[in-house]
């Protein structure tokens, strides 16, 4: 018999209260959270989210917002943050936007990925930001969304974004 998997509590994101402040969790005017993002590109970029090359590394083929800045990476669509999708929070520092994205390791030990955000119309580019001897690396995986043509469901928006 295997384990159900959804009576287990996955860990809440872990609030590092130096930077998710309430006014730095403020989502950018750009960002639409009455739309979920779908991944259409990967590819690593520059420091300028400029492409450099292509990759064939997959990321999560969603991603969704909330108001508070709550913010779920998602493989398939299902509408209970509890079932599916990785959490993470969108952020600003140093005038710069970025997503941390909470996951588990193999051992189940939590790890934060963290990336840098640019909007662009309706397209969304996260950066994963690496540092390099103290300053950001050169080159780094770029995943690109875009603002899918239909509105999120009315059945998504009973479930809170509580992280």
């Amino acid at each position: 018999m295997g384990r159900d998997i959804y009576k287990i509590k996955w860990p809440k994101f872990p609030q590092i209260t130096k930077y998710l402040t309430e006014k730095n969790r403020n989502l950018p005017k750009e960002i639409d959270t009455n739309y979920i993002y779908d991944l259409v590109a990967v590819g690593y970029c520059d420091k300028n989210f400029e492409r450099t090359r292509e990759s064939p590394v997959l990321g999560a083929y969603y991603i969704q917002f909330y108001n508070n800045g709550a913010v779920r990476f998602i493989n398939y669509l299902e509408p209970n943050p509890e079932k599916s999708g990785n959490r993470g929070v969108f952020y600003i520092r140093n005038e710069k936007m970025f997503v941390d994205k909470f996951g588990l390791s193999s051992d189940r030990n939590g790890i934060t990925y963290s990336y840098r955000l640019k909007v662009e119309r309706d397209y969304i580019y996260l950066r994963k930001f690496q540092k390099v001897f103290f300053s950001e690396s050169s080159e780094s995986l770029c995943f690109v969304y875009k603002k899918s043509d239909e509105k999120v469901l009315e059945e998504w928006k009973k479930y809170p974004a509580d992280w």
